[in-house]
């Protein structure tokens, strides 16, 4: 009777489980952004529940249970418009990887901003999935530190995967002036010198070259105003007439000066004899 009761019960789950999937499928095909919501919501609930893992454990194995319930809607859900129904593109992350998922996980990351690539990079990472490509993503999402959340992201797909070619690139981070990223980017490497056994030597950020050539040092000597010294001319030089005494004049002196002396000895001569 037991058996009997178990088989019921299996019968009526798998009934009743392909009933589920049937409805899920109708309304994620249905065209109607409300469904195809509802729908997303619903599948990510159902996914998150059967994730269980332990530490240590490989994330293919804690995944393993939300892929195989997540499997039957992986073709639904590629052919879904992922800019408008950006809650896809996680659940992508979540189905059995392959080359069509990555490919379409990685042409919504080109679609839109910051957003879309950080959403790109979970899905990812959930993945597992290491090609050129999605290697590619990685290394510009952590040369632009636009976003230290996508950065942090990037970084640590990048020490999951142990892409070692992109520890230089990672290391610049230890120079950025958001200290998120700074954060990010010593935890990483720390890490890494962990997983290598090798000392991480930070290269010093390169100097940036000038695209132009300088401009040219145009020396300008300024003209001084050429002063000609004042040529004074001297003083007109006055020659000093000297009076010429002629003979004649200079005998007349004389002449007067003697009779003036015979006049007054005269006179003198007269006073005394009256006395």
């Amino acid at each position: 009777m037991k058996h009997l009761l178990c088989i019921i019960l299996f019968f009526c789950c798998v009934v009743a489980d392909a009933y589920e999937r049937d409805e899920l499928v109708l309304m994620l095909s249905s065209g109607k952004a409300q469904k195809i919501e509802e729908s997303l919501a619903f599948l990510n609930q159902q996914a998150q529940r059967k994730i269980r893992g332990k530490a240590g454990q490989e994330i293919d194995t804690i995944l393993k249970p939300a892929r195989d319930y997540l499997a039957p809607y992986q073709e639904y859900l590629l052919n879904l418009n992922l800019p408008e129904h950006p809650q896809a593109v996680y659940l992508l992350g979540l189905t059995p990887p392959n080359e069509d998922t990555a490919s379409q996980v990685l042409s919504y990351a080109k679609s839109g901003g910051s957003e879309s690539i950080g959403l790109a990079l979970t899905a990812l990472a959930s993945m597992n999935y290491n090609e050129p490509n999605t290697k590619q993503l990685i290394r510009d999402t952590i040369n632009d530190t636009e976003s230290s959340q996508n950065y942090r992201l990037a970084a640590e797909i990048a020490l999951k995967w142990e892409l070692l070619d992109l520890i230089p690139e990672i290391s610049r981070g230890l120079q950025s002036d958001d200290p998120n990223v700074q954060k990010a980017s010593a935890s990483v490497l720390k890490r890494f010198e962990l997983l290598t056994d090798e000392e991480i030597t930070v290269q010093p950020a390169a100097a940036e070259i000038p695209t132009s050539p300088p401009a040219e040092v145009v020396e300008t000597t300024e003209e001084l105003p050429t002063v000609e010294p004042e040529v004074k001319e001297p003083a007109e030089v006055k020659a000093v007439e000297v009076a010429e005494e002629t003979p004649e004049e200079s005998s007349q002196w004389w002449f007067w000066l003697v009779g003036t002396l015979v006049v007054l000895g005269g006179l003198a001569v007269v006073v005394r004899r009256k006395s």
